[in-house]
């Protein structure tokens, strides 16, 4: 009789239990009029087995209003934190846009904030045309499609693309920033644009939008197989930011002197508009940025490569010295005489100093 009792006992709490949660394992939309109850119930977290198929975060009609979703995912919600594992679990991750007529200033974008603590694990892919930003928190996904004029942000914390070498890669046409993060990829990124917002409206030939810029800065790391940056699309690696791929092709790339880039060898790196951002007004060897794993010297020809230099302002360095090796490949820089603009300036200086002189 005893036995039963605890049987009948646990039947007690187990069934409610299973009963609430059991909407979790469904797919389900979130909408302006649910956001506020749906960031209560996902903002507990819960255990590893509890999974949402497909979240899509929607615009609705609030209001009479067309308007955007703003959801947090946080490790509790209780004054004290208590509660909560952090953990969400889903399929497919959709987060929407406006429209892409109304250009990046004027775009509306449903939100995901992930806060410190929460992990997000997707077993397949994350489409977003909005935003998603997060502190201090893990992202696990298959495949990443971060559409124009999308925004993916994360201070801190780790992101993983898990999926495998098939013909999809990860798609990256919006605006990636990721600083202080370890990132990783099974296989390639590609930086690059597209054709978006293809309707009625425009004969269903849409927006070719080509502005995606990704920035990688502070601390954070990169390991994959191929990193690749496509026409008017950047790449930028800012701080002490590290890139570890077996090859890299980039349109547009931006680096830092402190940042340090390894490719599997020489022949696997080719940029045709290299920006240097100089930290000091010293000579640089392009080997203290640019390394490969078989020990091949990194060089840039000037054929292939426009180079410029800046300084952490964006202000440009005119009339730049390179140092070349003997097949005249450039390989560094050997004197940096002042920017530009501060030439300028000091041109028009001199140049009120003798007028002023003349007058008197």
């Amino acid at each position: 009789m005893k036995i039963k009792r605890e049987i009948y006992k646990s039947l007690f709490l187990i069934l409610p239990m299973l009963m609430f949660f059991a909407p979790f394992s469904e797919s389900r939309t979130i909408d302006v009029g649910t956001a506020y109850k749906t960031r209560g119930e996902l903002g507990v977290g819960y255990n590893s087995s509890d999974t949402v198929q497909n979240l899509t975060l929607a615009f609705r009609t609030w209001n009479g209003e067309w308007t955007p979703v703003e959801v947090f995912f946080r490790k509790g919600y209780t004054a004290d934190g208590s509660n909560g594992s952090g953990i969400y679990n889903i399929t497919n991750l959709q987060i929407d846009g406006g429209n892409y007529a109304d250009g990046f200033d004027n775009y509306q974008r449903c939100i995901l904030n992930l806060e410190a603590g929460t992990k997000l694990n997707m077993s397949a892919y994350g489409n977003i045309s909005g935003a998603l930003y997060s502190t201090d928190a893990d992202i696990t996904m298959t495949y990443l499609d971060l559409n124009a004029y999308g925004i993916f942000n994360m201070q801190g914390g780790k992101l993983s693309f898990t999926g495998g070498t098939t013909n999809i890669s990860y798609k990256i046409a919006g605006k990636m920033t990721l600083n202080n993060v370890e990132f990783s990829a099974n296989y390639k990124v590609v930086i690059d644009g597209g054709n978006y917002g293809a309707s009625e409206d425009n004969n269903y030939e849409g927006y070719i939008i080509n502005d995606a810029n990704v920035v990688f800065s502070g601390t954070t790391s990169f390991n994959g197989t191929a990193l690749i940056v496509e026409d008017t699309n950047k790449l930028s690696l800012l701080d002490n930011s590290v890139v570890n791929v077996g090859s890299l092709s980039a349109s547009n790339l931006k680096v830092s002197s402190d940042s340090k880039i390894t490719v599997s060898s020489a022949d696997n790196l080719s940029v045709e508009n290299l920006d240097i951002i100089l930290n000091e007004l010293t000579p640089l060897d392009f080997s203290e940025i640019f390394n490969s794993e078989d020990g091949d010297t990194i060089v840039f020809s000037a054929e292939n490569t426009k180079i410029s230099v800046h300084d952490i302002n964006g202000t440009a360095y005119d009339n730049v010295v390179f140092s070349y090796d003997a097949d005249g490949n450039i390989t560094g820089i050997s004197a940096i005489p002042e920017p530009s603009m501060y030439a300028a300036i000091l041109g028009v200086f001199i140049i009120g100093i003798t007028a002023y002189r003349r007058r008197k």
